[in-house]
């Protein structure tokens, strides 16, 4: 332990670095004034005295990433003050007024006490930080509407979407709710200039017809969840073959979600762990959930097959994905979105939709998206069909249904009935890559014919059902 002298200044601050021990820096103008640092470089405030006729204390007055210099200073001016008096401050003192503590301090405290996800605490960062870093030492009392104002405008002027300045607004308005502040600036810019923190809904249809979703799945067909990897001889110079390398593959998660009805977060924080082969199930829990409900999907048809092809990967080995968030936007946005032109939102909408083709009704459709409302208003559907045996068998059914309208897509076919004959020979090679690449799909749908689907489905189903024979 180590101990310096020296005037604390907000240089002194910046230059605090961690040492691998603790050590002190004393004021060299206010004795009994100093910070401490650890030995990870955590730094905060603490006044030292002595109390008149006792021992001697020493008390923590706040982090320097979160209290001001000068208030901590005052603060320490008070606490000896009583000290002379035979005052104990540490029985004495007041919480210090919350607006008078900075904006990274309720920060802090919000993500501190509020039950997040993960990725909803990251989300939350990158948009306070983009937008208000500035601001992040003020009191929050110092913020002001006009402040309010002149940002929004500012950020206005940027490439940012008007979703995106809401949303860091809502957020940063969520915050100073909790300061005990006579009134939330964010709320009286916005009565003042009718701003909104709420979120415009999307124009237009937000989800795939058929042929988008044949897009997708032939996306993934021509993918790899493996890349060849060679190495550079050191004798002869020569590239030779190391052999297959694992990568994430952005076109099976992307499907993955089509397929069950999921939100982006179902498959980057998907793990290995919550993937039973053996009871045929994916089990989801509350935590990793929007909606606060756990929720088991059953392993099914084409998701089996997408997952059973899926390798480890050396990086987030736990991961089925084997991407992070920064990892699943960015191929998204360089992969999926040219090819379907919408966000990941509309993967979900997507299920929706074409369950709704496949006449299941809003409490079905709602199950299958786990809503919490999707109840039917029914005691028995809302007691007791919870995610048990009932809800996982009518699943199971949801989804084979809904695969296979999607592979009479990939066939030509349409949301009606029949549609004209491909070519014999142009079916027969289409259909052998369709069986090949989802046999656990095929194996569950090619003892039926369904009438209300395409000529070419049924030549699909009948040579499956050779194939399969053979097999």
């Amino acid at each position: 332990m180590s101990n310096q002298q020296t005037k604390i200044t907000q240089r002194t601050i910046t230059s605090i670095k961690a040492t691998g021990s603790v050590y002190f820096i004393r004021d060299l103008q206010l004795t009994g004034f100093a910070i401490k640092v650890t030995a990870t470089g955590k730094a905060s405030y603490i006044a030292e005295t002595r109390i008149r006729g006792g021992a001697g204390i020493r008390i923590d007055m706040g982090s320097v990433d979160t209290e001001r210099l000068d208030e901590a200073k005052d603060e320490c001016r008070r606490i000896i003050a009583l000290a002379k008096r035979g005052i104990d401050p540490r029985h004495t003192r007041e919480a210090r007024n919350p607006i008078n503590k900075s904006l990274e301090h309720h920060i802090k405290q919000y993500f501190e006490h509020k039950q997040l996800r993960e990725t909803t605490i990251r989300t939350y960062r990158n948009q306070l930080n983009n937008a208000f870093r500035p601001w992040f030492k003020l009191p929050v009392s110092a913020i002001t509407p006009d402040m309010v104002s002149k940002r929004r405008v500012e950020m206005s002027r940027t490439t940012v979407s008007d979703n995106y300045i809401r949303a860091c607004f809502r957020t940063l308005k969520a915050i100073l709710e909790t300061a005990d502040l006579p009134q939330n600036p964010v709320k009286k810019a916005n009565k003042q200039w009718g701003y909104s923190v709420q979120s415009t809904p999307a124009t237009g249809d937000q989800y795939l017809l058929g042929d988008g979703i044949a897009k997708l799945v032939n996306a993934y067909l021509a993918s790899s969840n493996t890349q060849d990897e060679y190495y550079k001889d050191k004798k002869t110079g020569d590239e030779v073959f190391r052999g297959p390398k694992p990568i994430p593959n952005i076109h099976a998660a992307a499907l993955f979600l089509l397929l069950i009805g999921g939100r982006k977060q179902d498959a980057v924080t998907l793990t290995w762990n919550q993937v039973d082969f053996a009871s045929g199930r994916i089990s989801f829990p509350v935590q990793s959930r929007k909606e606060k409900r756990s929720h088991v999907v059953p392993i099914t048809g084409m998701i089996k097959d997408i997952l059973s092809e899926l390798p480890r990967y050396k990086q987030h080995s736990e991961l089925v994905f084997g991407m992070t968030e920064s990892m699943f936007n960015s191929r998204y946005k360089a992969s999926i979105k040219p090819l379907i032109k919408f966000s990941s939102k509309c993967l979900r909408k997507t299920f929706a939709e074409h369950c709704g083709l496949e006449n299941f009704d809003a409490v079905a459709i709602g199950k299958g998206l786990n809503h919490s409302h999707a109840t039917g208003g029914n005691v028995t559907t809302a007691s007791y069909f919870t995610g048990g045996l009932v809800n996982l068998r009518n699943l199971q059914q949801m989804y084979l249904d809904l695969q296979t309208r999607y592979m009479h897509y990939l066939v030509g076919g349409g949301t009606e009935a029949v549609k004209p004959d491909f070519a014999q020979d142009t079916l027969s090679v289409e259909n052998t890559r369709l069986i090949a690449a989802f046999p656990s799909l095929f194996k569950s749908i090619a003892t039926d014919e369904p009438d209300a689907f395409s000529t070419q489905f049924k030549t699909l189903l009948l040579e499956a059902k050779l194939q399969l024979r053979e097999a």
